[in-house]
């Protein structure tokens, strides 16, 4: 069984970051089997030290129209303050869950595109990158997506566009996601030959 690089020992978790961090380990398995939003992270953002984020836009695959931008210098600045509240030892789950505030058209579309840099840091190549992302609405699954690397150079920039699907609601399960912001979330996971690098976290509101 792989292992991700979080545990206790590994991350030193105690005190307050017990209530953030898992004492467990997981496995791409068993991300695969959960049923709802985690309410741990899995990993500190300390534990990646492989890649960073850049440019980033989420657009309608349909229109082109552009419903989400983040430039890379605004990515970098969340995560240095975001790592240094974690070596402050004042993340929250709140802190480290970013808040997309959509309007109820969004839960018209049908496709999305997803476009992301990343730069690989590390003197090494990357082999076998998997990003597995998982959406939910409370104890129900909407998507799940996973997205495959086999190689990545050293010191490489890399730009990929993702095009998934949405899934079907009925009228009635858009109406509750809007009346009820904030309880869309998904998880962001990011393994490196088996092991967990990078975990994120979201919520969605479609007021």
């Amino acid at each position: 069984m792989v292992e991700s690089l979080s545990n206790l020992d590994q991350l030193n978790i105690s005190g307050a970051d017990a209530y953030i961090y898992s004492s467990e380990p997981v496995t791409i398995e068993q991300v695969r089997s959960m049923g709802r939003a985690s309410d741990k992270l899995f990993c500190k953002l300390q534990d990646n030290k492989f890649l960073t984020f850049g440019h980033y836009i989420i657009k309608d695959y349909e229109s082109k129209t552009v419903l989400v931008e983040i430039g890379e210098d605004l990515q970098t600045y969340a995560h240095q303050e975001a790592v240094q509240r974690e070596i402050d030892g004042q993340s929250t789950i709140e802190s480290r869950t970013v808040m997309y505030r959509f309007g109820p058209q969004f839960l018209e579309l049908k496709t999305l595109s997803l476009r992301l840099e990343f730069n690989i840091v590390c003197e090494e190549p990357i082999k076998d990158l998997l990003l597995i992302e998982r959406h939910y609405f409370r104890d129900r699954l909407l998507i799940n997506f996973e997205f495959k690397f086999p190689f990545c150079m050293p010191k490489s920039k890399n730009d990929c566009e993702f095009i998934y699907d949405l899934p079907n609601l009925t009228e009635e399960e858009k109406k509750e996601m809007i009346e009820n912001p904030w309880e869309v979330k998904s998880d962001s996971f990011f393994f490196h030959e088996g092991r967990l690098i990078i975990h994120n976290k979201a919520a969605y509101s479609y007021e």
